[in-house]
């Protein structure tokens, strides 16, 4: 006959905490953590759906150099660096995020960079 010896440990001891990867503050998180990227096509779409409806984009001006990003968040890829004082397209607004159109680039900035009709934004979902 072997012996066996039985230890009772509480499930909540075998839980290591992992923390969590730090995101800057502006980033939205999406459904299921991280900021929902690649998504210029859905800007570039609003876009010219606006345009196609013969409505005016609200413009905006750059007021600091910025990252154009692939998402709203700092995680998702630049795609092209917005210089200070340039106008842009503005498609929409979240809370922090804007969607905008630079030229041939579309993708997001932090809206705190955008100066101008930031209020006539439409809405944007906060992924």
């Amino acid at each position: 006959m072997t012996d066996k010896l039985i230890l009772s440990i509480p499930f909540s001891a075998l839980l290591v905490a992992t923390p969590l990867p730090a995101l800057a503050q502006e980033d939205v998180v999406g459904p299921t953590g991280p900021p929902v990227c690649d998504i210029t096509e859905d800007v570039r779409a609003a876009h010219d759906a606006w345009r196609d409806q013969g409505r005016d984009v609200p413009l905006a001006e750059v007021v600091g150099g910025v990252d154009l990003r692939s998402g709203p968040g700092t995680t998702c890829d630049t795609t092209y660096f917005l210089p200070a004082g340039g106008t842009v397209d503005l498609v929409g607004c979240g809370a922090v995020w804007c969607g905008i159109v630079y030229g041939t680039e579309a993708g997001y900035v932090p809206k705190r960079f955008l100066g101008g009709q930031v209020d006539r934004a439409a809405p944007i979902p906060e992924w």
